[in-house]
């Protein structure tokens, strides 16, 4: 608590948040400044932040006791939150949510980061979405890439004069967020219709008798991208009858190397 010729002030700090209550002896009303600042916290404790933060800047009612004493009471002023702020303040709940889930399911913790860059968040959010149960459509994944043994058959000259066949693989997936990897376990990749890039060149290949070691790609079709499932043991999902969830946040895009979305803090 501080007061001088001005008024008076109480400066407050919590796990993850931070409150100043300004009380004039003259002129205008009380003000509040209310802050968080997630870096270096469990999940659990940014999350209880995440919380405080909302409660205040809704404008709820509040009283402070110290030792056992009434210190201040009242009622805090909304923030009048625009459509901006309410979007930002939902994508740093999202996230912190989306990174308690995986850690869970992975059984690794580690603290909040300061700053998280969009294609984790995206790569945090297909983790989330798989441990959930649901399938997603990944932007990381357009292709899907071999190496041919050399070896020519009927079934590989069908696939590469095909104008499209279903495809399903099953990887050990881990998401990669801030500079670990978390891993999810063995998901199936998939699509339903996937032709063979430059078809022609893999043809070569096979004629001449040069394909050992020759590279094939696969591709979605309509420019699509694969699509993960997680299924869960003895699951028997017909995977034509899943529908990509979609991701819910802002789609990956080019950036400079390390360059962060947004800090975990406001």
């Amino acid at each position: 608590m501080g007061e001088g010729s001005a008024g008076q002030s109480i400066d407050l700090d919590f796990t993850g948040s931070r409150v100043a209550i300004y009380h004039p002896k003259q002129g205008g009303g009380t003000t509040v400044e209310c802050g968080i600042g997630l870096a270096g916290l469990s999940c659990a404790d940014a999350l209880q932040a995440l919380d405080f933060y909302e409660r205040i800047m809704a404008g709820s009612a509040f009283r402070l006791r110290l030792d056992g004493l009434d210190m201040a009471a009242g009622s805090f002023p909304a923030a009048g939150f625009d459509a901006d702020d309410h979007e930002a303040f939902t994508r740093l709940r999202t996230t912190v949510e989306d990174l308690d889930v995986v850690q869970k399911h992975c059984r690794f913790r580690f603290p909040v980061p300061a700053d998280v860059r969009i294609d984790e968040r995206a790569f945090l959010r297909i983790g989330r979405l798989l441990v959930d149960g649901l399938c997603v459509a990944s932007p990381f994944m357009t292709t899907f890439s071999m190496e041919l043994s050399g070896q020519d058959s009927p079934f590989l000259r069908d696939l590469v004069a095909s104008d499209g066949v279903s495809h399903r693989a099953t990887v050990d997936y881990a998401v990669q967020f801030a500079g670990r990897e978390l891993p999810i376990g063995p998901v199936v990749v998939f699509h339903p219709r996937v032709h063979v890039e430059h078809p022609e060149l893999v043809l070569q290949a096979l004629e001449e008798g040069h394909a050992e070691g020759h590279q094939l790609t696969l591709r979605p079709a309509d420019n699509e991208e694969y699509r993960l499932y997680f299924p869960r043991p003895d699951d028997t999902t017909d995977l034509n009858t899943l529908t990509p969830t979609p991701l819910g946040i802002p789609a990956p895009r080019p950036r400079r190397p390390h360059s962060p979305d947004s800090p975990l803090s406001t």
